[in-house]
């Protein structure tokens, strides 16, 4: 008899032991109550799976505990699960080799996945992926985030460089960091902030625009990467003599607003690897914060009022880049912006990679105008040009330019500025003023850092609704997964939803399949089964793969006779189609559906569902391939085992 595997967890959750037992037959369940204990127990040879619990609120000895348990248990994989993504967490867990990173509240459908995955010998290399890519993003935005805070609070110049320069060289992990800026007569550039090895020794020092890779960058305006100086003619060795130091690699790149250079960020040894295009992105966003910074300082001398517009453009940023709901975002941001610079309208559009198009996501206007049309191809108008160009569009009349697409009557000038992350295009701002020629080079620009800071919003709030669909979406039919299934049926429950149907389908020797074909074409034919339900359900119908080879389909107000009309329009279809084409196997195969609604048969979901599943039971005592609607027949069964427990 195979030996049953042992699960550790290390959780302050007093029930989740009992709960693992009661649905897991296949595994033990330790629940280890003090730290040696639990090190002593994760020492062993036959721990299978360990689960650690993360307080938020005391990350410092979460992530201890996960360090020691490694040191101990080299080879054993951790899931680690908390209440909510942590940046700081994520970063320390990626180094220890985490299996995977759960949220909680999750069900017991997760820990199953995981151990089947485990036996398999499979591991959730996307999720992984996109769990480090997120931490990545959520660093650089953490680090964004307070540069702009620091731009909220202080005139300081030299202490916004100073920091810029400390987090460029944090963000890149480099052995020195600096910022050259131009002198007054601009034919050169001296080191303003530095940070690193020698800095003491380069501050004030000047390089002239011949000199170095930092003068060529300066002088030419465009990034450089050399990741080896000995091949490379602009290097210039004289710094190095005089502070003795040894440069192997360098990134630099200008700071500069539209076409004026103020000087450069120049990164000096990367620790590990080399310099990449990523790095690059990351320190140009770093020059642009430099570069504002600058003009923040030259405004403030000349243009007291100007510099309060700018730093309620940075509150404005810091306020969006919180928000992760990416509809509210967009209604705030237009509402928000409008409001703090009186332009006569705004509008958001959005690139809709489906219908290839732009639509509009949210307008605010001053005057309750409103759009003629919400979407517009690439082709057409303003901001069709912006989406093909990449590039800011001002307008002066826009009755004299056969580009514009005649939309709001009143307007005469326009400004569209792209939404933009690295070379992808994610949408436009469109302004618009009743005046002509009303947008200058300092309404541009204070755009342009506004869709700057709303795009770095826009890519987090995006990746933030990838990630929760993630959790509750099948890996395998890409249908709704368990999770979602209850989710929904709360979701009835708080919105007293009186009217509503589950079908509860399985499938009928689907074991077979697997024994016969193996589980690849056992997997094919579970999301060829899925995309049958889906279609027949409709949109009005949610439709969830429940686990193995069981499908749930929830109809909200849908009464229990339509609901069975679409179950047998569901069961006709799959006896009718012959599976597996593809594959050369021509298969047919039966499901067995059962049919429970409210409020005929219950009003609470979880109920409901579980008369479905009861008459879906009935069903395959009853020659299987059919159809039943909960009722007494249905009651009389005695041994039946609840969704989750099916052996």
């Amino acid at each position: 008899m195979k030996e049953k595997g042992k699960v550790l967890i290390w959780t302050q959750r007093k029930d989740i032991t009992e709960r693992f037992k009661k649905d897991i037959k296949n595994f033990i369940f330790i629940k280890a109550s003090y730290n040696a204990e639990l090190l002593a127990l994760a020492g062993g040879k036959d721990i299978f799976l360990i689960l650690v619990e993360v307080d938020p609120s005391n990350l410092t000895s979460g992530i201890k505990i996960i360090r020691d348990i490694r040191t101990l248990a080299k080879e054993v994989p951790i899931v680690v699960f908390a209440k909510q993504l942590s940046t700081l967490l994520i970063h320390e867990i990626i180094p220890l080799d985490v299996y995977d990173y759960l949220v909680t509240p999750f069900s017991i459908n997760e820990i199953k996945r995981i151990l089947n995955d485990l036996e398999s010998g499979e591991k959730g290399k996307e999720n992984y992926a996109l769990l480090y890519n997120l931490s990545e993003k959520l660093q650089q935005l953490s680090i964004e985030n307070e540069i702009i805070r620091l731009l909220n609070t202080t005139w300081e110049l030299d202490t916004i460089l100073d920091i810029i320069i400390k987090k460029a060289l944090e963000l890149v992990n480099v052995e020195a960091s600096s910022i050259l800026l131009f002198n007054e007569n601009r034919d050169s550039i001296i080191f303003n902030a530095v940070y690193g090895e020698k800095s003491d020794m380069l501050k004030g020092m000047e390089l002239k625009l011949d000199q170095g890779i930092a003068g060529w960058v300066a002088k030419e305006g465009k990034p450089a990467i050399v990741n080896d100086i000995t091949k490379d003619k602009r290097y210039y060795i004289g710094i190095d003599k005089i502070t003795q130091f040894h440069t192997r690699s360098i990134l630099c790149t200008p700071i500069m607003t539209e076409d004026r250079i103020h000087g450069v960020i120049e990164l000096v040894n990367k620790k590990r690897g080399e310099f990449s295009n990523d790095d690059l992105d990351k320190i140009m966003t770093l020059a642009s914060f430099a570069a504002f910074a600058l003009h923040k300082s030259s405004l403030i001398k000349t243009e007291r009022k100007r510099v309060e517009e700018i730093t309620l453009l940075f509150e404005l940023g810091t306020y969006l880049s919180g928000m992760l709901n990416l509809e509210a975002l967009l209604q705030k941001s237009a509402h928000l912006i409008r409001n703090s610079f009186g332009f006569y309208y705004i509008g958001i559009s959005l690139i809709n990679p489906e219908e290839v198009v732009l639509e509009l996501k949210s307008f605010d206007s001053k005057e309750k105008v409103e759009p003629k049309r919400k979407k517009v191809t690439f082709d057409q108008g303003l901001m069709g040009w912006v989406v093909r160009h990449g590039t800011p569009l001002r307008v002066g009349d826009v009755t004299k330019d056969n580009r514009y697409l005649k939309g709001i009557e009143s307007v005469r000038s326009e400004m569209v500025i792209p939404l933009k992350r690295k070379d992808t295009i994610l949408g436009v701002i469109d302004i618009g003023s009743k005046k002509c020629d009303s947008f200058n080079d300092d309404d541009q620009m204070l755009t342009e850092q506004i869709a700057r800071l709303l795009s770095i919003s826009i890519e987090n709030a995006m990746l933030y609704k990838k990630v929760g669909r993630l959790a509750i979406i099948d890996d395998l039919t890409a249908l709704f997964n368990a999770r979602y299934c209850h989710i929904t049926l709360e979701r009835l429950r708080k919105e007293k939803q009186e009217t509503f149907s589950v079908i509860f389908l399985d499938l009928d020797f689907f074991k077979l399949v697997n024994d016969r074909f193996g589980h690849q074409i056992g997997g094919k034919l579970l999301r060829e089964i899925g995309e049958i339900v889906k279609r027949v359900a409709g949109r009005n119908g949610i439709t969830i793969r429940y686990g193995g080879d069981e499908y749930v389909v929830i109809l909200s107000r849908i009464d229990k006779e339509v609901t069975s009309r679409t179950a047998m329009n569901i069961l006709n279809l799959i006896n009718t189609t012959v599976f597996l084409k593809d594959e050369g196997i021509n298969y047919h195969i039966t499901a067995s559906l059962g049919v429970a609604s409210s409020p005929e048969h219950a009003t609470n979901g979880e109920e409901v569902l579980q008369l479905a599943d009861r008459a879906m039971y009935w069903v395959k005592n009853h020659g299987r391939n059919g159809i039943k609607i909960y009722d007494s027949d249905v009651v009389e069964i005695s041994d039946y085992p609840l969704p989750g427990k099916r052996m």
